[in-house]
């Protein structure tokens, strides 16, 4: 499974929200290369997934605060996708730190595949003029 790479075409067009992003990429670039390595153990990745969502957790108030001015229309209903993603990410990191079998690579498809469509979808309304 290849690593996502930053691109322009992720950009909202905000400095501070598309560093975020790019920061976001490469926690999740550290998940995918822990999770392809046979000899990884669950301590490290527990801790990668946690590094992950708790970076997430603080960008997604940062970005909420962006909504509120470019797009207060889109608020509610981007936020309650904030909310989907932190109870999953709980219920993962719950599941990792119980010692429920997990397939490390399984893992970081499902956080890589929404942590991409969401920006390439969901965030795009942010960029200036969009919503």
């Amino acid at each position: 499974m290849a690593k996502p790479q930053w691109s322009e075409a992720f950009s909202v067009g905000d400095v501070e929200v598309d560093a975020q992003h790019r920061m976001l990429f490469e926690l999740l670039g550290t998940l995918m290369e822990l999770a392809a390595k046979p000899d990884a153990t669950r301590r490290e990745l527990t801790e990668a997934v946690h590094g992950l969502t708790t970076y997430a957790r603080v960008h997604f108030d940062t970005e909420e605060e962006l909504w509120m001015v470019r797009a207060p229309q889109h608020y509610v209903g981007h936020r309650r996708k904030h909310e989907a993603f932190r109870a999953r990410a709980a219920e993962l990191e719950r599941d990792l730190e119980a010692g429920q079998p997990i397939d490390p690579l399984m893992l970081a498809a499902e956080l890589q595949a929404w942590v991409v469509q969401h920006l390439m979808v969901e965030d795009q309304l942010l960029k200036p003029g969009a919503a």
